[in-house]
């Protein structure tokens, strides 16, 4: 299944949790760049960073995160995370990406 069409079926299974109204599109960048910087720092990946637009969940963020694996046996491979963002307390949680969507990201 493509990368896109994966996403945008977790993206319709987590969007049960509602939806948020942004208060100016400057708090939008403010959240989405807090969520980028939390889920890249929480991923323990080298050189992690915020692969693509962050989704707004409502009650939550979904970040796709970039980077390498740190571990001196993975020889600084190439990673993909999925991370969830609370907007309620800024708590992330980080799953690695299953192995058809990583196939898709190269």
């Amino acid at each position: 299944m493509p990368l896109h069409r994966c996403f945008a079926a977790l993206t319709i299974f987590l969007a049960c949790t509602g939806h948020a109204a942004a208060s100016t599109p400057q708090a939008w960048q403010e959240l989405f760049a807090e969520a980028g910087r939390q889920c890249a720092a929480e991923s323990g990946l080298l050189d992690a960073a915020a692969l693509a637009q962050p989704i707004d969940l409502g009650d939550v963020v979904l970040v796709l995160v970039g980077g390498m694996w740190p571990q001196p046996h993975m020889k600084q491979a190439p990673a993909h995370l999925l991370c969830r963002y609370s907007k309620a307390n800024g708590d992330t949680t980080v799953i690695e990406l299953p192995a058809d969507w990583r196939t898709q990201l190269r």
